[in-house]
Formats: structure tokens, sequence, C-alpha cells
């Protein structure tokens, strides 16, 4: 499963996230994510121990390796504007294995709109 991609994310203050993902690995084959769990978080920068924005991933099809992420309109609301770090990592239920299969930069633009 060992792949690590980029994708840069864009997110508008006050609108609601939905992104619809497939995660696939270095050779652009969809990834199996039976057995796995996956987590995302974004960050101000990698290093930082809490969390601006949790992604709520969602595996909508583990054979398929589609993911589902998203963020309420008032959690975006509550985002400063600038750009963050984020990636999303697959675990095996059982804990013993770990990788980060997507990772890039979260962009927060201001509401012009309220």
């Amino acid at each position: 499963m060992a792949t690590n991609s980029t994708y840069n994310i864009s997110a508008i203050q006050g609108n609601t996230l939905l992104l619809n993902l497939t995660a696939n690995s270095s050779d652009g084959t969809p990834i199996n994510l039976s057995g796995y769990l996956v987590r995302g978080r974004v960050k101000y920068k990698y290093s930082d121990t809490g969390h601006l924005l949790n992604l709520n991933p969602t595996i909508t099809s583990y054979v398929n390796g589609n993911v589902n992420l998203s963020g309420n309109a008032s959690e975006i609301s509550a985002m400063p504007v600038g750009v963050f770090v984020y990636d999303l990592e697959a675990a095996e239920v059982s804990g013993e294995y770990v990788t980060k299969f997507l990772r890039g930069y979260f962009s927060v633009l201001p509401e012009t709109t309220t």
C-alpha cells in the first residue's frame, strides 16, 4: 500500500466541505482499504499536536479505495484564512500497520457573502 501522493484542497469559509477521492497506489491502481480505518486532520504545520479540522474521512468503497472527506459550514467558518497542511493515513484495524497515503496543502479562502 505504500504511496504518498499530493493533492491540494481549497475551502471557502462558511461553505460545507464535501470531497470524494480515490486512494491510488503509485502505479495508479486503487488501494484496497479492506481491514483499514482512515483518518485525516488539517494542522497549521505537520509537527503540531492539535488540529484545526478533523476531515472526518469515511470509506465508501473498501475495494475501490473510495474515501469521502467532510467539514460542516460552521467548522469551516471557524477556520482562519490561510494555507495549512493536511494528511490522510490508513491504519490496519489491528494497529500493526499505518501509512500516509495522501497529503498536501489545505487553503481556506475568505467568505465574501455573509
